[in-house]
């Protein structure tokens, strides 16, 4: 079974959910409060934590009780603050908790749901899928698991046990056993920079322009692996470069979330969303006066499980010189 797609957000829904949590808090006038007691406000926000992943289960409670920290306590009119509150209607303090009404609690989930659903929609346009396996801390929600069966009726909806550990037990199990990964889905374009004839009918833009030297364009990305693209542990592929004569062969590795990436040093122009990060080079040394014949690098990529092994073969006098190295990827 592989992931055809996955989610991925700049800011995490989770973090926001509680953030928004908190600003029962800081809109009933609790903020020197929280200024004063992080430690008993980060209690608050661990027993909502907790009590959250139940929105949506029929308990028969029709609230989320949090217990009330001493520093609150100490504000005068505290309960009168809460329980009088008209932007936050049904609030009440009870016996050291405050309680939250379910409606409120499950409005805090509305605008990520909507995003997440809207997000899942528009790539089940692109591509049908058989399941949606849901992993990470946020879907241990069971508002979530609901919100999601009731979107897409004719979808299975996984959600694992402790999903929010799914990810930390593959990184262990992979640890331990990494034959049992056969092949992944690289997160990342993998190339070598290269220099490659100039065609005029073909290198037609400012982009092309600007990497023109000569009859050759520079900084041209040969690309190994794709983003999105399925890797088999142990898959050895070849590909031919040129390189400069400057008193060694060098070839230099780069990576990037472009799924189509072409030069490896303007997106800071061109593409700023997709940088193109420098991973390592491999340098074959020679002598001086034992010139390579030619600027032609044969290049061979093995694929490991989180790294790539690369020889690089050029020939000097007739004979084929080899260099090796060995480039970590989760670094």
């Amino acid at each position: 079974m592989q992931p055809q797609y996955r989610l991925k957000y700049k800011k995490t829904e989770n973090v926001s959910i509680t953030f928004h949590f908190l600003l029962f808090f800081l809109e009933n006038q609790f903020t020197q409060c929280m200024k004063n007691f992080p430690d008993e406000i980060l209690e608050i926000q661990q027993n909502f934590e907790i009590q959250k992943r139940g929105l949506g289960e029929n308990t028969g409670h029709g609230c989320l009780s949090i217990p009330i920290p001493e520093c609150c306590r100490e504000i005068p009119d505290f309960k009168k603050k809460f329980e009088e509150s008209t932007k936050y209607p049904g609030l009440k303090v009870y016996r050291g908790k405050i309680e939250f009404p379910h409606k409120i609690m499950e409005d805090l989930f509305l605008e990520s749901i909507n995003e997440i659903t809207k997000h899942v929609r528009g790539l089940l346009a692109q591509k049908s899928v058989d399941a949606i396996i849901l992993v990470g801390g946020f879907s241990e929600s069971k508002l979530i698991y609901k919100s999601m069966k009731e979107s897409f009726p004719n979808i299975r909806i996984l959600n694992p046990h402790e999903s929010g550990l799914s990810v930390l037990r593959g990184a262990v199990l992979f640890g331990f056993q990494p034959q049992q990964i056969a092949e992944r889905v690289s997160r990342y374009s993998y190339g070598f920079s290269s220099r490659t004839p100039f065609n005029p009918e073909i290198h037609r833009t400012p982009r092309d322009f600007t990497h023109r030297e000569g009859d050759e364009l520079e900084d041209v990305i040969s690309q190994i692996i794709l983003a999105g693209e399925t890797v088999v542990v142990n898959e050895e592929r070849e590909y031919k470069c040129l390189t400069a004569h400057l008193g060694m062969i060098q070839v230099e590795l780069y990576g990037t979330r472009d799924s189509n990436p072409k030069y490896v040093h303007d997106y800071e122009q061109f593409k700023p969303e997709f940088p193109c990060l420098h991973i390592g080079d491999i340098v074959g040394e020679y002598e001086s006066d034992r010139q390579p014949d030619n600027n032609e690098v044969l290049l061979r990529v093995a694929f490991g499980h989180t790294q790539l092994n690369v020889t690089a073969e050029f020939v000097v006098k007739g004979e084929k010189v080899l260099a090796n190295a060995r480039f970590e990827l989760l670094k």
